[in-house]
């Protein structure tokens, strides 16, 4: 629909015009193409919350066990309803990975199981 028109019928209705739909029940609404900055929210949410988290302090059980319930509450819920992109589930790994094996981008360290 051109611009002219929408904002046309936009007078007509009296009802407000917008470009990005938000969320519903914390999914996005999506009508564009779906990137990687569509599920940014949900992958920063992860992140502050591991980082919340000092793994060197948890056995590995523990960092386990953390991550799991993290990774249920957060990122399933979203999963059920849309696919995700595999850089996304890329991002999801790795965060996973730094937080069991307790490293970070500048402390690597080497995990046990590949």
């Amino acid at each position: 629909m051109e611009s002219n028109s929408k904002r046309k019928l936009n007078n007509l209705l009296g009802v407000n015009m917008v470009e990005d739909l938000d969320k519903y029940l914390g999914v996005p609404l999506i009508h564009f193409r779906v990137s990687k900055q569509t599920f940014q929210a949900p992958v920063d949410r992860m992140k502050n919350k591991l980082n919340s988290w000092i793994s060197s302090k948890l056995p590995l059980a523990g960092r386990i066990t953390v991550m799991q319930s993290l990774l249920e509450n957060i990122s399933s819920y979203i999963m059920q309803s849309m696919m995700l992109p595999n850089t996304v589930h890329n991002d999801i790994d790795k965060i996973c990975r730094h937080f069991i094996w307790d490293s970070s981008e500048n402390d690597r360290k080497i995990s046990l199981v590949p």
